[in-house]
């Protein structure tokens, strides 16, 4: 797994760490995904409908799929692009390194609706990779190095192809949990959109 290979984006994810390994985070996520398993196993057109409703509810534009893990199945994803077709005003951001099921949908003749963008990761922090894949809905992203993370929150100059997000340094005031006092938070999009569209090609992200 590449949880284990040092290096790789992996080996040091934000999701196994900080309030990630929190049990009162860790059970709910456990949870969803066995409301998940249960329904493609049972009524998968039930948790279809309410994932549409939900997402209509918050009259957002925009949904990324999975803050953490990714798609486990390809029945899974199968259900993801009918959410996609049935919420034709919202767009769709998919992060993934599942580059086979993607190439087995496109291969399978299966439609990837117009509102979902597959960004996906490259393996290894800094080292940057092709999708393999010649689709205009399937583009990439990537973790900058050491270096170059350092560099951009020092607001010096990388050399690198793609767009560099913003949101480690865009922050507002919100209330800690542990302190019970307003401090600042960062990591927020705000009027960044790039991740969601497919004409940004690729998309850096710095060490969390």
């Amino acid at each position: 797994k590449l949880s284990k290979i040092e290096g790789s984006v992996c080996n040091t994810c934000y999701a196994c760490k900080g309030m990630y390994r929190f049990n009162n985070v860790i059970e709910p996520r456990k949870n969803r995904h066995n409301i998940i398993l249960e329904a493609m196993k049972n009524d998968p057109s039930t948790w279809v409908e309410a994932m549409v409703a939900s997402i209509i509810k918050t009259k957002n534009p925009l949904f990324r799929w999975h803050d953490s893990g990714d798609i486990f199945s390809f029945e899974y994803m199968l259900l993801i692009m009918e959410i996609a077709r049935l919420t034709p005003n919202t767009q769709h951001w998919i992060p993934t390194k599942e580059k086979t099921k993607i190439s087995k949908l496109i291969r399978d003749g299966y439609t990837i609706p117009e509102n979902v963008v597959f960004r996906v990761s490259d393996s290894m922090i800094g080292v940057s990779s092709k999708t393999g894949i010649d689709h205009p809905s399937v583009v990439k992203c990537g973790t900058l190095s050491k270096e170059d993370s350092k560099k951009v929150k020092n607001n010096e100059e990388i050399s690198v192809e793609g767009i560099v997000c913003p949101a480690w340094k865009q922050g507002k005031m919100v209330k800690s949990r542990k302190t019970k006092q307003m401090e600042m938070e960062y990591g927020f999009c705000f009027d960044c959109k790039n991740c969601w569209d497919k004409k940004t090609a690729k998309v850096w992200y710095p060490i969390h």
